[in-house]
């Protein structure tokens, strides 16, 4: 179980960082800290949420009738998330 939570930190940090650094949020940090700094920033506010992230992660994408991966619903969360 414990393999299982860091590697669901692992993906939802693999996935999250990059968007994290070009989200709208991220311009307030910026303004006030380097770039080393906005990145510990994101880091740590991803590790505090990590295991609620996974979860919803895991409930909002599916594959539909056709065989298509849908995440619609996990890109729109991660936009709300940060």
């Amino acid at each position: 179980m414990e393999i299982l939570a860091v590697l669901l930190f692992m993906l939802v940090l693999i996935v999250l960082l990059p968007i994290a650094l070009v989200a709208g949020g991220i311009q307030k940090i910026q303004q006030r800290k380097t770039a080393p700094q906005v990145e510990e920033a994101i880091r740590a506010l991803i590790i505090e949420h990590v295991r609620a992230l996974a979860i919803k992660k895991q409930q909002l994408i599916y594959v539909d009738a056709y065989g298509v991966r849908n995440t619609r619903r996990w890109d729109k969360e991660k936009e709300y998330f940060l």
